[in-house]
């Protein structure tokens, strides 16, 4: 049986909670999207075990991990990837993001093309606002939209998940925002922080500049018919990256690797084939 290992690393002033299974040389890192956590990958992490090292963090701000006041935009997170996977000696890996993490993985394979050897772009389009220099925290406007949308703390969990299912759009999304609930003295609410979930909409902007200057196999993946990614969009990302195989996912469901499980590790396993994997 798989074992999934729980521990916390301190990185230089951030300390990140962190999954981990499997041993050797060869690695995966696994990036959850908005509002999310590890515990969103633990499907992928038992199966892939017994080929790879699997370490997938809370992001900062997200699930255990610290909360600092801080820019939280794709280059800032993908500096926290960059200084765990050296931490932890990780070496030639693939970078897998979702959402969110999707763009953070981009700027990882961007930023540290000696780390990340293969790329997986789950479900996240490079549309957005100009680049522009991040706001700075006392001018962050605390106004996440789920939080406005479901108005926790919930008085239990029965009350979360009938929140959390009227607001939805699919069961693998209630799945989603369930992992990231934690009950405390005052009842059921978020692990993530408003703040950062705030600083990170209000810090994003277009990264269709990184595409180009991503030197390693892709993999682009996006759901049919959901909203993430546009017809235009996963076709431009496809040419825009040098070495991109794209797939697209029958249901259009935003979380695609667990919508349709067999559908989507049959499109994983192609480009780990292709890897060479």
């Amino acid at each position: 049986m798989t074992d999934i290992r729980r521990r916390r690393i301190r990185l230089e002033g951030l300390g990140l909670f962190c999954l981990e299974a499997g041993e050797g040389g060869r690695a995966m890192l696994l990036l959850h999207g908005r509002w999310g956590r590890a515990e969103t990958w633990r499907e992928l992490m038992l199966r892939y075990a017994g080929r790879y090292r699997i370490v997938a963090p809370d992001q900062r701000g997200h699930g255990l991990s610290d909360r600092p006041r801080s820019s939280y935009t794709a280059e800032e997170l993908a500096g926290d990837a960059a200084a765990l996977a050296d931490a932890l000696g990780l070496r030639e890996l693939v970078a897998i993001g979702h959402s969110m993490g999707a763009q953070v993985a981009a700027q990882l394979a961007v930023a540290r093309p000696d780390l990340v050897r293969g790329l997986a772009l789950l479900d996240k389009s490079p549309e957005g606002s100009p680049p522009r220099p991040p706001l700075p925290p006392d001018e962050i406007r605390v106004d996440d939209p789920v939080t406005a949308a479901l108005r926790p703390p919930f008085d239990s969990w029965t009350a979360a998940r009938e929140a959390i299912s009227a607001w939805a759009e699919s069961e693998t999304a209630i799945r989603y925002f369930m992992n990231g609930l934690r009950e405390d003295d005052e009842g059921v609410r978020p692990l993530f922080d408003p703040y950062a979930i705030a600083a990170g909409l209000a810090n994003n902007s277009s990264w269709w500049e990184l595409l180009p200057r991503i030197a390693c196999p892709t993999m682009v993946a996006r759901a049919r018919g959901g909203e993430a990614v546009s017809d235009e969009a996963f076709h431009r990302m496809a040419r825009e990256i040098p070495a991109a195989r794209a797939y697209e996912l029958s249901l259009p469901d935003h979380n695609l690797h667990q919508a349709d499980p067999t559908e989507f590790y049959r499109c994983f396993d192609d480009f780990l084939a292709w890897l060479g994997d």
